[in-house]
C-alpha cells in the first residue's frame, strides 16, 4: 500500500494524501534485554498530503479509510479474493460411503472444541443437623449456534488429548548427506534439557434459565455465593433462618446429573436437554444431599503464625466424585468464607478452611539437642558410638471461646527424621506432615510436645584408639557406667597388647644385636687368619660365643612366653569388643 493515494476520516477531522509507511513502535523487555516487543496498539499511518506536509495519525483514531486509485482498488480486490480462495482450498470434502441395500439409518457425529466445564459448591453448617451440600456445574455456550435441546454429559478427570493434522499430506524427503571431508571423530557434549511449563485462565459467566429446577446465576458474579439457591418471592413459613430456607427441599433447587465411573474418569451425565443461547453460560445442578463435617481448626506449622484456620472436616458421603473448585461456606445465616476443594472421591475425607480462627491462640516454640549413646560396637576395625538428636516442638494453645473447640496441628515431615516414641500417635499422616487431634473444653489451655528424632552415628578407628582419644570421646557424648566399663576394659585389653607387642621388640632388638656381633667376630678371625693375633684372640672369642649363645636360647625362650601372652591378650580384646554387640 506504500504510495496509494487515500482519503479517510479521524475521530475530528479529514485526511487524504499518499501513505508513506506504517509503523509499529517496538521497546526492550524489561526483564529480558535480549527481547523485543512491538506495541500493536501504538501503530501509526504515515500520510504525505499534496501540499508535502506529513501527517502522523495513530490507529486508534482512524475512523475509516478509502482507497482512491481505481487500480489499487481492483489489486486489493483480488488480493483479498486470493486470500478467500486460499481458505476455500483449506477446506475439505469428507465422502461418506455406505455399500449394501435396503433403507437404515446413518448417524454422524463430530467433535467440537469446548471449554473446560467448572464446579462451584456450597455447604451450609447447621446446629444439631448435618451439613447440607450442594453442587453445580457452570457450562459455557462459546460456539457459534444456541443450544436446543442438547444431550449434555460432563466427565471429570485429566485425559490425554492432542490434535494431529490427519487431513494434510505427508511427504518422506529424502535427506541430504554431503560427501565427507573429514573423517575424524570428536567428542561431542550435550546440553542439558531445560522444560518451560507454565499456564492461565480466566472466564465470565451470567447465569441462565434452564429447564426443570436450574434457576438463574448468582448476583454480582460470585459464583456459588449466599443467594443463589433462594426462589424470589417464595413464602416459606416452615423456615426460620436462610439455612433453613437453602436446605428445604422446596427451595426451587432440584439436582439435574447422574453419576457413574467411566474407567478412570468420572462421567456426570445431565438428566434432561439443556438449552443454551450462544455466548451464554448456565449453573446445573448435580448434587444436593447432606454430608459429614465437623467444624475445626487447622493450624499448619511453618505457615500459619499465632492463630490457626477456620476449616471443615468434610467426607464425601455421594456416590458422585466431586471435580475440583469454589467452595463457599455458611455457617446458620452467616456468612463464614470461601475456599478451594480438590477433586473428592467417594467416601474420601478432606479437610478445608475458610477463614482465620480468632477463637485459638498458638505460641510454638522449638529446641533440640543430643541424647546419650545408646550403643557402641566395634565393627570392621572400628567403634561405631549410635545416638539420637531430638528436636522437640511445643504447642502451646489456649481456646479463647467459651465453646469447645477441635484443633487439629499439621506438623511437618522431614526425610531421616522419626517420631520419638514419647510423642502422642498422630491421627493421620499425610505426605508432608503428622497431623494431630488436640481436643479443647471451653476456656481452656493445652500443651502438645511433638518430638522429631534422628538415629546418628560416630566412627573411630580401634587402632587409634588409645587414652587421649578416650578422654575427648567421653567428653564430647554422653556414656553410661556400664558403657563407659565396657570401654575402659577394651583400652586396657588393647594396652595390654600394646606392652606385650613392646617387650617382643626389645627380646627382638636383642637378638639381632647379638647377632651382629658373632658377625663381627666372625669377619675379625677372617681377616687376622694365620697370625699370630689370632691364635691368641681365639680362645677368648669362643668363650664370649659360647655366652651369647646361652642369651640367645634365653631369649628365645622369652620370645615363645611372650607369642603365648599375646595370643591370650589378643583373645580378651576380641571379648570386649564383642561386648558392643548388646545394646545397654
Amino acid at each position: 500500500m506504500q504510495g496509494v493515494r487515500i482519503a479517510g476520516r479521524t475521530a475530528g477531522a479529514r485526511i487524504q494524501g499518499f501513505v508513506l509507511t506504517v509503523g509499529t513502535p517496538a521497546r526492550t523487555d524489561p526483564d529480558d534485554p535480549s527481547r523485543i516487543e512491538t506495541l500493536e496498539r501504538d501503530s501509526v499511518l504515515v500520510i504525505a498530503s499534496e501540499d508535502g506536509t506529513i501527517n502522523r495519525i495513530p490507529f486508534v483514531d482512524l475512523r475509516s479509510i478509502q482507497v482512491l486509485d481505481p487500480q489499487s482498488r481492483t489489486a486489493l480486490s483480488r488480493f483479498l479474493g486470493a486470500k478467500l480462495d486460499d481458505r476455500r482450498r483449506e477446506g475439505k470434502k469428507l465422502v461418506i460411503r455406505s455399500d449394501g441395500q435396503g433403507e437404515r439409518s446413518l448417524l454422524v457425529g463430530y467433535s467440537l472444541a469446548a471449554p473446560i466445564w467448572k464446579t462451584t459448591y456450597r455447604v451450609v453448617m447447621r446446629e444439631g443437623k448435618p451439613a447440607f451440600f450442594q453442587g453445580w456445574a457452570i457450562v459455557d455456550n462459546v460456539s457459534d449456534e444456541d443450544w436446543k435441546d442438547v444431550s449434555l454429559s460432563l466427565v471429570s478427570g485429566t485425559p490425554i488429548s492432542f490434535i494431529q493434522p490427519l487431513q494434510q499430506p505427508l511427504f518422506m524427503h529424502r535427506p541430504v548427506i554431503p560427501i565427507a571431508d573429514n573423517l575424524h571423530l570428536y567428542p561431542q557434549n550435550y546440553e542439558p534439557g531445560v522444560g518451560y511449563g507454565g499456564g492461565s485462565a480466566s472466564g465470565t459467566g451470567a447465569g441462565y434459565g434452564v429447564p426443570g429446577g436450574m434457576v438463574g446465576g448468582v448476583p454480582g458474579g460470585v459464583v456459588g455465593g449466599v443467594l443463589g439457591g433462594v426462589p424470589r418471592g417464595a413464602a416459606a413459613p416452615f423456615a426460620t433462618s436462610m439455612s433453613d430456607l437453602i436446605a428445604e427441599q422446596q427451595a426451587g433447587i432440584e439436582q439435574k446429573a447422574t453419576g457413574k465411573e467411566v474407567g478412570d474418569l468420572f462421567e456426570y451425565r445431565i438428566d434432561q436437554p439443556v438449552s443454551l443461547a450462544r455466548n451464554t453460560s448456565a449453573l446445573i445442578p448435580i448434587l444436593q444431599t447432606e454430608m459429614e463435617a465437623e467444624r475445626v481448626s487447622i493450624y499448619s506449622m511453618g505457615q500459619d503464625t499465632d492463630r490457626p484456620r477456620s476449616g471443615l472436616a468434610l467426607k464425601n458421603n455421594s456416590a458422585l466424585t466431586l471435580e475440583a473448585g469454589s467452595l463457599t461456606v455458611l455457617e446458620g445465616d452467616t456468612y463464614a468464607g470461601e475456599a478451594l476443594i480438590d477433586r473428592l472421591k467417594p467416601q474420601e475425607q478432606r479437610f478445608i478452611s475458610f477463614g482465620l480462627d480468632l477463637r485459638t491462640l498458638i505460641n510454638s516454640d522449638a529446641y533440640e539437642h543430643g541424647q546419650p549413646i545408646f550403643l557402641v560396637r566395634v565393627k570392621g576395625g572400628a567403634l561405631q558410638a549410635h545416638y539420637y538428636r531430638d528436636r522437640f516442638r511445643t504447642y502451646e494453645i489456649e481456646n479463647q471461646t467459651n465453646k469447645r473447640t477441635v484443633l487439629y496441628i499439621d506438623h511437618p515431615r522431614e526425610a531421616g527424621w522419626t517420631l520419638a516414641k514419647e510423642t502422642p500417635s498422630p491421627s493421620e499422616t499425610t505426605a508432608g506432615h503428622y497431623r494431630f487431634r488436640v481436643e479443647l473444653e471451653p476456656s481452656s489451655s493445652s500443651r502438645l510436645t511433638v518430638t522429631d528424632r534422628q538415629t546418628l552415628m560416630d566412627t573411630i578407628e580401634v587402632a587409634n584408639f588409645g587414652p587421649d582419644q578416650m578422654s575427648l570421646f567421653l567428653s564430647q557424648r554422653r556414656i553410661d557406667e556400664a558403657t563407659k566399663g565396657k570401654l575402659n576394659r577394651l583400652l586396657e585389653a588393647k594396652q595390654k597388647i600394646s606392652d606385650v607387642q613392646a617387650r617382643m621388640k626389645r627380646v627382638d632388638a636383642s637378638v639381632r644385636e647379638i647377632s651382629e656381633d658373632q658377625q663381627r667376630l666372625r669377619d675379625n678371625l677372617k681377616a687376622m687368619e694365620g697370625t699370630k693375633e689370632a691364635r691368641q684372640l681365639i680362645s677368648r672369642y669362643i668363650a664370649k660365643v659360647d655366652q651369647q649363645e646361652n642369651e640367645l636360647e634365653n631369649l628365645r625362650k622369652q620370645k615363645s612366653t611372650l607369642e603365648v601372652e599375646l595370643n591370650g591378650r589378643q583373645k580378651e580384646l576380641q571379648q570386649a569388643i564383642e561386648a558392643f554387640g548388646v545394646e545397654s
